[in-house]
């Protein structure tokens, strides 16, 4: 990952609300997560606000919970192990 897209991907990260930032650091632990899994988690309305930011996709099919892309968890993950 190159400096310029981890900062571009830090600088979206930052803006989120607590909630959507706890559902998508629960989901950087064990992707995928079952939709009934992380809605008892986080609640509904995060696991919805960070699909419609177009962070996460519900897969229908299955009902599990991913990122959109897979840079959101490497970077929520690495943060997590830096502190």
């Amino acid at each position: 990952m190159t400096p310029e897209l981890v900062a571009i991907l830090d600088a979206r990260i930052e803006q989120l609300p607590d909630e959507v930032l706890h559902a998508l650091e629960l989901l950087s632990f064990c992707e995928p997560l079952e939709l009934d899994t992380l809605t008892r988690l986080v609640g509904e309305d995060a696991v919805e606000q960070a699909e419609r930011r177009g962070l996460i996709r519900v897969a229908e099919e299955q009902l599990e919970v991913r990122f959109i892309h897979p840079l959101f968890g490497e970077i929520l993950y690495g943060e997590y192990q830096d502190e």
